[in-house]
Formats: structure tokens, C-alpha cells, sequence
């Protein structure tokens, strides 16, 4: 298709930035991008693109601090240092 040029004053010939056919200056719109189209490729700019997500709180409502280790100490008795299986206290068997 062929554009038929006219005179116009005060207007002039342009390109359109998207399709590249020539257009008269006073019928291409502004994008949102910032390109100048004529009306075929003019588009509203998509909705979605101005979403924005919502802040997730990801803590738990209340906690509380790990407690400290308590060491209880038994002393290895005499009747405790065993060789035989479970009759010994614990890390006071003799091994054989």
C-alpha cells in the first residue's frame, strides 16, 4: 500500500517506529514505550506490568531462645567399671 502524499502546513511526513510505513505527523500516537506508531500498531500498555507483589511476613508470632545444655557429671564407682554388657554405667566400661 502506498502512501499518497499531500500538502499539509504545518504538518510533515514521519515514520512510524514500529511498522516503518510513512504517515503524516499529527495522526501518530506516542506508545508507552516511547516509540511513535500509527493507529494499527498503537497498544495500551499491559496491566499487569504496574502489579506489584505483597510483602510476606515470614516470621513466627513468638519464639523463644534455645535453652543451655546442663552436664550432669557421675563419677565412675568401682561397682560401675564393669566389663559385662549393661551392667555398667555409661562411659565407665572396661573393654576387654
Amino acid at each position: 500500500m502506498s502512501y499518497k502524499s499531500y500538502w499539509d502546513d504545518g504538518n510533515w511526513l514521519a515514520l512510524c517506529d514500529s511498522c516503518g510505513r510513512k504517515f503524516k505527523a499529527s495522526t501518530l500516537q506516542k506508545r508507552w514505550d516511547n516509540l511513535m506508531v500509527c493507529e494499527q500498531d498503537f497498544e495500551m500498555r499491559q496491566p499487569q506490568d504496574f502489579v506489584r507483589g505483597a510483602v510476606d511476613i515470614i516470621t513466627v508470632p513468638w519464639n523463644r531462645s534455645e535453652p543451655t545444655d546442663t552436664f550432669v557429671s557421675v563419677g565412675c564407682t568401682p561397682q560401675g567399671k564393669t566389663a559385662v554388657a549393661d551392667d555398667a554405667v555409661a562411659d565407665c566400661s572396661i573393654c576387654m
